[in-house]
């Protein structure tokens, strides 16, 4: 950018990006929900297994803006590496929110569902005031 004067955009293909780049690590991830009948949380447990290299230690943060999305009286958090021979794993086109946040919204609407109650309606009980 700086040689040419403007913006460039660098663009890879589906095989550089896998060969070239960094990769998230494989986890597994478990959430439990404790609620009222009306929706309200009332606990949530967040756990997380993931892998890592035999060298290093990473780990995403999965679970740090859990607390920030919702109000929840009882939360805790846990992860666990295992040790795999693999590289060690680094962010890959977004934070390492993204893959917690997506599990936490899919166990709402999982407890939306088995409640009754409206997905948008139990996202709205639940806001957390910042």
């Amino acid at each position: 950018a700086k040689a040419v004067g403007r913006p460039v955009k660098l663009m890879l293909t589906r095989k550089q990006m896998f060969t070239s780049m960094g990769h998230r690590e494989d986890q597994s991830q478990t959430l439990q929900l404790g609620a009222t009948a009306d929706g309200k949380l009332t606990s949530l447990i967040h756990t997380k297994v993931s892998t890592t290299s035999p060298w290093d230690e990473y780990a995403e943060s999965n679970s740090k803006i859990i607390d920030l999305l919702y109000a929840c009286p009882t939360f805790e958090a846990s992860y666990e590496m295992a040790r795999a021979n693999v590289m060690t794993s680094t962010f890959m086109r977004a934070p390492g929110e993204a893959p917690g946040s997506f599990a936490l919204e899919c166990s709402m609407d999982d407890l939306a569902a088995r409640l009754g109650v409206d997905p948008i309606e139990i996202r709205l009980r639940n806001h957390a005031d910042i």
